[in-house]
């Protein structure tokens, strides 16, 4: 049986690989300086989406959610 996490991994696969593609031909990746700018911007949206995701959960918006074990 297939986890929520894997569902969604399949379900989202085509735009991850869109996203993926942009990312490389854009040549974020190609050196060391554009790999941290690259890095910097994830660590920001991560950071937004999961705050975001947690006040969605407090207001009972996002059933389920719960915050990394990480953060």
């Amino acid at each position: 049986m297939h986890r929520r996490r894997d569902r969604l991994k399949a379900a989202t696969r085509t735009l991850h690989e869109q996203v993926e593609a942009q990312i490389e031909s854009a040549g974020c990746l190609h050196d060391l300086a554009g790999y941290g700018r690259f890095l910097s911007a994830m660590h920001r949206f991560h950071a937004c989406a999961e705050q975001a995701l947690s006040t969605a959960a407090r207001r009972g918006l996002a059933p389920g959610w719960r915050r990394p074990a990480s953060a």
